[in-house]
């Protein structure tokens, strides 16, 4: 029996490239892949109950195969996007992508049901009563919240969108539902984030079905993903064991705190009436120091969806972090998507404000040092090992402006790596206290790397302070 390519040359080269996002086992004519989950608690295409006839389609679809099997030359996001926004362009920025607008704000009627400003939910809503769109797939709570507890699922009603707000930090994937697009004549509007929209739209290129039926993509900005064993950590850390967790929300508001000081929250399965909350301040950076992050993001250069009708993000900036309810990014790049914003605007169910792609890249600013900067040190550690990688936009490396910065990203490497081991070795019993004393060293460095690579910034922007108000002085 022939090994389906995507297993042979993503899912089993070094570490693994694939982001679970299933559009490979969507797509496949045979059924010879379906979707699994490996011992990491990442899903991936396994094999199927039928022969692959090695086709390629899912190797042409795949996000990451660019580069990792023989011949295989997939378009990058630029060549993509050239495609879908011909003639409405806009202008092109390096971080961003193509756009016409850039907004930050949020949407009064949703903001209390999302995670940030509400917008992603408003976008669908309208786009349903609109008549855009006859139908939204997006992610919601599987029924019973049993793990799995999140998958995407296709809404027809905006009280359906409506229990699908908020960020899920769970691994979900399309397969099921590409297959009920693809037998169901009606347009569609996806919500996804930046590999999985890629993979969409270079699926699109190959099915005229998918083509017609998925008409507006609404893209998340990413700052990685996480495995399963992100939520049960989480639950761990609140004396809740993996087999009990029930109802769990990751992005709690705390009222009169940060925007970025939010919570964790679950119940118990055998007492769901009692919800308790985690304060995720209290337990570190989760998102810098990559745990339970699959290796395929580390080799991501996309972080605002480039490929979208429309993308949202947080707004990480001073001047909105220190609102509690939470504001949106908003980047437009269709004319169907600048027409709808402009509209919400109008009718007053929109309140935003145009901000600039220099802010843009400043809300995300670690974000875009890791994931653009790093990957570029990334590929040149992986290439000296001899190691295939993805063909990316960002070029190896072998120096990222400061050679202190590659010990630091080697460093988060491990760190990455060893959160995986790490929780395999926890999961089995109670608590955390295993996991955290494993990680405490490797923390500890990174923690030192970060310390020494970023002080000069530090200084400098002390001193640029100092002058700045030397001469409002004089």
């Amino acid at each position: 029996m022939a090994i389906p390519p995507v297993i042979e040359f993503v899912v089993k080269q070094g570490d693994g490239y694939c982001s679970g996002c299933g559009v490979c086992v969507g797509i496949c004519p045979t059924q010879a892949i379906r979707m699994g989950w490996n011992e990491l608690g990442m899903l991936e295409p396994v094999l199927g109950d039928s022969d692959c006839i090695l086709c390629n389609r899912c190797l042409t679809v795949c996000p990451f195969a660019d580069g990792l099997a023989p011949n295989q030359i997939n378009p990058n996001e630029d060549e993509i996007a050239k495609d879908l926004f011909d003639g409405v362009l806009g202008d092109y920025h390096p971080a961003l992508g193509f756009y016409q607008e850039c907004w930050v704000g949020h949407a009064p009627a949703t903001r209390m049901l999302g995670s940030s400003g509400g917008l992603g939910t408003w976008l669908s809503i309208s786009l349903l009563k609109q008549g855009i769109v006859d139908k939204v797939i997006s992610v919601a709570p599987v029924r019973g919240n049993t793990s799995p507890f999140f998958q995407y699922t296709i809404s027809s009603t905006p009280e359906e969108v409506l229990s699908c707000a908020k960020s899920r930090y769970y691994p979900v994937h399309v397969a099921d539902v590409l297959q009920s697009v693809r037998e169901e004549k009606a347009r569609y509007a996806i919500v996804a984030l930046p590999c999985v929209l890629k993979a969409i739209r270079l699926a699109q290129r190959l099915d005229t079905t998918l083509r017609k039926s998925i008409i507006f993509c609404i893209g998340v900005f990413c700052g990685g993903g996480k495995t399963s064993y992100f939520v049960e950590y989480l639950a761990a850390k609140m004396g809740i064991g993996r087999d009990d967790c029930f109802l769990p929300d990751f992005r709690v508001k705390n009222e009169n705190r940060l925007a970025s000081c939010y919570s964790f929250s679950c119940s118990r399965k055998s007492d769901p009436a009692i919800i308790m909350k985690l304060d995720m301040c209290s337990i570190g950076d989760m998102w810098g120091t990559g745990f339970f992050k699959p290796n395929a993001c580390d080799y991501c250069d996309d972080i605002t969806a480039e490929l979208s009708d429309i993308s949202l993000g947080d707004a990480w900036l001073p001047e909105y972090v220190d609102d509690w309810q939470g504001n949106n990014l908003l980047i437009v790049r269709s004319d169907v998507a600048r027409q709808l914003v402009s509209a919400g605007i109008l009718q007053g169910e929109l309140e935003l404000v145009p901000i600039s792609p220099p802010q843009i890249v400043e809300s995300q600013a670690g974000n875009y040092r890791h994931r653009c900067e790093g990957l570029a040190y990334r590929l040149h550690f992986a290439v000296r090992a001899h190691c295939n990688v993805p063909r990316k936009r960002t070029r190896p490396l072998r120096f990222v402006f400061n050679p202190l910065k590659s010990r630091l990203y080697r460093q988060r490497m491990q760190v990455r790596e060893l959160s995986h081991t790490a929780w395999l070795k926890q999961r089995e019993t109670t608590g955390t206290e295993m996991f955290d004393a494993e990680m405490q060293g490797p923390l500890r460095f990174l923690n030192l790397w970060s310390r020494i690579v970023f002080f000069p910034r530090l200084i400098l922007s002390a001193l640029s302070k100092r002058w700045a108000c030397f001469w409002r002085g004089k």
